[in-house]
Order: structure tokens, then sequence, then C-alpha cells
């Protein structure tokens, strides 16, 4: 299903991100090093879909072959999403804040565009 797609996944703490080999492949060529990222490598120095501690995860990584971590994420070619969808997701999460009496949230993943967005 997720052969030839291009595919990254965010971890939950936002420090990196798990992408497909389509997406490795549209961001040829990679850099030995990134000033304040990691990009998880193989003895070969390509990259690899392994966790930080070096466990090999193989049934993620046959999927998600890359793993960038920190500064090493601004590598992804990850398109912003659009002012309408921005609002398809801003609308339910505030009905959900306020039925359970938030009035004020923040995002450590701001980009330009959706502080723009918060703007109007």
């Amino acid at each position: 299903m997720t052969s030839g797609r291009p595919i990254a996944l965010r971890s939950k703490d936002a420090h990196g991100y798990w992408v497909s080999q389509k997406i490795l492949d549209a961001m040829e060529p990679i850099p030995d090093k990134v000033d304040g990222g990691v990009i998880i490598r193989d003895s070969q120095g390509k990259p690899i879909g392994e966790a930080a501690s070096g466990q090999r995860h193989d049934k993620l990584s046959n999927k998600f072959p890359g793993v960038f971590l920190d500064n090493a994420r601004d590598l992804i070619p990850i398109p912003l999403p659009t002012e309408e969808a921005l609002l398809k997701r801003w609308e339910p999460v505030v009905k959900d804040a306020h039925a359970v009496g938030l009035t004020a949230v923040h995002d450590a993943l701001l980009q330009p565009n959706t502080i723009d967005f918060f703007h109007k």
C-alpha cells in the first residue's frame, strides 16, 4: 500500500520523521551532515529506518527507509497546508477545545503560513 508513495511520518515529539523511499529519491543528493540534525545511516552511509537507540525495527524500516532527526527534518520536502486545509483542521479543534473549557492552545511547529492563517 505504501510502495512508491511519498510518505513522511512525524514522531510524536516532532523531533523526527520516518520517510519512504520515494521521499528519499526526491531529496537526492542527501548531505553527509546537517548542523544540529541527524540522518540515521547504515555502515555504507545510506539512510536507513533505524531507531535512535540503534535497534532496528524491520517492519517499519522496510516501509520507511529514512529517519531524519531535529534539524535534518528541514531537508524533507513536505508541502505546506493550504488555507482551506488549515480551516478544515481548525474548526473541529476549536470546537473540541471549547467543549472542555480550553480557551488557548499553542503549537511549537508553526510555519509562517500557519501564523498568517491565525492572524486572519
